[in-house]
């Protein structure tokens, strides 16, 4: 069940976390292997939702969420936005390989 038990509200309002790595193992561990309902918004307006067909890694569930968007939104693009989603994929992808 995916609801949180009595009192653990209260704790997760108070958490603080070292880092950007604490957080992110914080989340996982809690989502991980848990049927998610995963959403896109902008300006505070939900655009995508689903409900999570597979329970697994967090990440790699949302992933094949945001995939799934962006293969909707392929055909609605115009040329110079096709190319700034690319260009920015680039980026990541370099930007982790320098790191690593």
């Amino acid at each position: 069940m995916a609801d949180l038990a009595p009192g653990e509200a209260e704790e997760f309002a108070n958490l603080s976390f070292a880092s950007g790595i604490e957080l992110r193992e914080f989340v996982q561990d809690k989502f991980n292997g848990r049927q998610l309902v995963l959403a896109l918004a902008h300006d505070l307006r939900i655009t995508s939702w689903a409900v999570s067909e597979e329970k697994g890694e967090l990440f790699e569930v949302a992933t094949t969420f945001l995939e799934q968007v962006l293969q909707q939104a392929q055909s609605k693009l115009n040329t110079g936005a096709k190319f700034r989603a690319k260009l920015a994929q680039v980026d990541v992808a370099a930007h982790d390989l320098v790191e690593a």
